[in-house]
């Protein structure tokens, strides 16, 4: 068993005896919910109100229309570094202050899988038997070990029970997917040793998840690897070199 990891950043997201307004985004979910299966808003319709007060025909990007309907609910993106372990990393940052914490946080929910496997057989169902079901189970358990693997709903429901998180997933806003709207998952456990967390989650249509804050911070960890992964890609591109060829024409050489 590894080292439990404890929640130390009670800051990066929302419970119910933390802050003093989350009465007021109950209010606010709950009227969204009850509007049209949780939709928040339309891609078209932001454009279209935008280009009517700047008189400029205005287009937006998938996560410029789903930050304008999270501005509603008092929240903030925070992005989380895009390499295939965004969900673990989104939850790391909002249950333990660092983005770092991904890699326990992912074995820690796939021993809670592997442990409760009947629990969670529904998250896998591809149709057929039962053996077959399971066999399927339990390749996708092998392949969620892995580091820059994707986690899916399974993952999703697993880290719901294991911190009794009540996770809202905001998604849409493209051109595929007009519709922002916004789902809320709770796995169904007794879980009451903690406090009921409400953690919110950007997806983003190309297969990214990013956090949304109650607070504006600035993604250090994300910028730092950007940075890091622009630096190397840097490194390995050749020196353009430029010299003269017998002609005194100026050429253009490779210095590798």
């Amino acid at each position: 068993k590894m080292a439990e990891l404890k929640i130390t950043n009670e800051t990066c997201f929302l419970t119910n005896h933390h802050h003093p307004w989350d009465e007021y985004l109950d209010n606010r979910i709950e009227d969204i919910e009850n509007n049209q299966m949780g939709r928040l808003g339309t891609k078209h319709e932001e454009e279209d109100y935008l280009s009517e007060i700047t008189h400029h025909k205005i287009v937006l990007s998938e996560d410029e229309v789903q930050d304008l309907y999270l501005e509603n609910l008092g929240l903030h993106r925070y992005r989380i570094i895009p390499d295939g372990n965004c969900l673990f990393r989104a939850v790391a940052k909002a249950l333990f202050g660092t983005q770092d914490s991904h890699i326990q946080l992912r074995k820690h929910a796939v021993e809670h899988i592997t442990e409760n496997i009947c629990d969670f057989l529904s998250f896998f169902e591809i149709g057929g038997s039962e053996s077959d079901v399971l066999d399927y189970a339990f390749q996708e358990i092998e392949r969620l070990k892995l580091d820059h693997t994707w986690g899916g709903f399974e993952s999703i429901m697993a880290m719901s029970s294991m911190y009794n998180i009540e996770f809202h997933l905001v998604m849409g806003g493209n051109d595929s997917n007009e519709s922002v709207t916004i789902h809320k998952y709770k796995f169904p456990s007794d879980n009451q040793e903690s406090d009921l967390k409400k953690l919110f989650l950007v997806w983003m249509s190309y297969g990214h998840y990013d956090l949304a804050l109650d607070t504006i911070e600035r993604p250090i960890e994300t910028e730092f690897w950007f940075a890091n992964l622009k630096h190397k890609s840097k490194k390995s591109e050749p020196e353009v070199v430029y010299s003269a060829n017998e002609e005194g024409e100026t050429v253009k050489i490779l210095d590798e």
